[in-house]
């Protein structure tokens, strides 16, 4: 009986030790990875760090772990390299054409690359010549560029046509003509601007625009039909003076332009600059306007007594010449051909700066003194001339006209008038 239950025991105790926990590994398999993996450590064949190196003198574990291991470095380097993206020129676009954001644009700009800003000037030409097209499609309408000038003025009457409008494109454009750092950007620009007929556009480029290589390049691309807007830059006083020249160098076969340009108002040197190109042209003008700026500003004085010469029954002109000439034989000679004008010569001898002008007004005057009867004239003649006897003929003329006679006692230069006025004042 001992001896049975002694099997029993045994038995179930071997049963035990070969039942699998409930876990899925048993106790003897347990085991015996355990010493797999310490004859693994120990041997001298096989590193457990052979992954994991140990890093290098003054690097850490986790830079380290940042490195590409070989093969990856392998595949890194023998991969293609991807291009540089750029900023979607579209995008780019829409976002200057926003009426919020416009005035920001410059800023924003030079910070893109040259690349980038090409490729805004290029869109911003697209959409604004496509949006042109289709407005003057569907209206019928002409290209009117005051019109145009006037909407860019005023941007809340301009026709939006979507996010963006023709008026906003070509706005951004002359900002970008006037702003961006690089040349060949804002040479593009201002050749879009061009080719779009945007001539208010582009005179704001020559005014504003800090370089002057892009000033004139804009002077240079205003279209040739809008002559008033290059005449308004050569007369503006706020444009440079380079800007200024080149508006007169672009306008130099129209006579008309060039006569307002030397008509004054502006710069000195754009002024002068289109005198002498008249005067250049003497033999072949006949516009009035041209005659009379030759005779006033022109550095030749040959050309100058030409131009008073070919001035026929133009009182007012002959007048003007002879106050302002820049050379005195030009003044007498516009003197000489008034002739019998009693009133403009008066005004000459009065006005006159060249002493010799005023006595030959005066004397002509003078010559005429048995027949004058005009007071302004008489009195020039007590006043200015040299001739006593003329003086006090004049005087006994004026007898009993108060404002003149005192006139004469304040103004003339010789006692003996102003001792006779002031007696023919005491009769009365």
């Amino acid at each position: 009986m001992k001896i049975l239950e002694n099997f029993r025991q045994k038995d179930s105790i071997r049963q035990e030790r070969t039942v699998e926990p409930k876990n899925g590994i048993s106790n003897s398999l347990r085991a015996a990875l355990l010493g797999f993996s310490v004859l693994v450590a120990s041997s001298p064949f096989i590193s457990c760090n052979s992954r994991n190196p140990k890093p290098e003198a003054g690097q850490t574990v986790a830079d380290r772990k940042a490195e590409p291991d070989a093969d990856n470095k392998k595949a890194a380097k023998n991969k293609p390299s991807e291009p540089v993206s750029e900023p979607d020129p579209l995008s780019i676009a829409f976002k200057f054409t926003s009426f919020n954001y416009i005035q920001e644009a410059p800023a924003e700009l030079n910070s893109l690359s040259e690349y980038a800003q090409s490729k805004v000037v290029l869109r911003l030409a697209a959409l604004a010549r496509n949006d042109a097209l289709g407005y003057y499609k569907e209206s019928g309408k002409e290209m009117d560029l005051e019109g145009l000038a006037f909407i860019m003025e005023n941007p809340d009457t301009s026709l939006s046509r979507g996010p963006y409008n023709r008026y906003n494109a070509s706005f951004v454009l002359q900002k970008i003509a006037i702003h961006s750092e690089y040349e060949n950007v804002r040479t593009a620009a201002v050749a879009e601007l061009a080719s779009l007929g945007e001539a208010f556009s582009l005179r704001e480029v020559a005014r504003f625009c800090a370089y002057q290589d892009t000033q004139i390049k804009a002077v240079q691309s205003i279209p040739s039909a809008n002559k008033n807007t290059l005449v308004w830059l050569a007369t503006d006083l706020y444009s440079d003076s380079e800007v200024q020249m080149a508006a007169v160098k672009e306008l130099e076969g129209d006579t008309a332009a060039l006569a307002k340009i030397a008509e004054g108002g502006g710069g000195y040197d754009a002024m002068q600059s289109a005198s002498d190109i008249l005067a250049s042209k003497i033999d072949e003008l006949d516009d009035v306007q041209a005659l009379k700026c030759v005779a006033l500003h022109s550095n030749d004085k040959s050309a100058a007594l030409t131009a008073v010469e070919k001035l026929e029954d133009d009182n007012d002109a002959l007048k003007l010449i002879a106050i302002h000439a820049r050379y005195e034989d030009v003044s007498l000679a516009a003197v000489k051909k008034l002739g019998g004008d009693v009133k403009a010569l008066v005004e000459i001898a009065e006005e006159s700066w060249p002493t010799r002008t005023t006595k030959v007004a005066v004397n002509m005057l003078a010559s005429k003194l048995h027949k004058l009867t005009n007071p302004d004239a008489l009195a020039c003649i007590a006043v200015f001339s040299q001739n006593e006897k003329a003086r006090l003929a004049a005087l006994e003329k004026l007898a009993g006209n108060e404002k003149e006679l005192k006139y004469i006692a304040k103004h003339s230069k010789y006692e003996d008038t102003k001792n006779k006025a002031n007696e023919m004042l005491k009769k009365q």
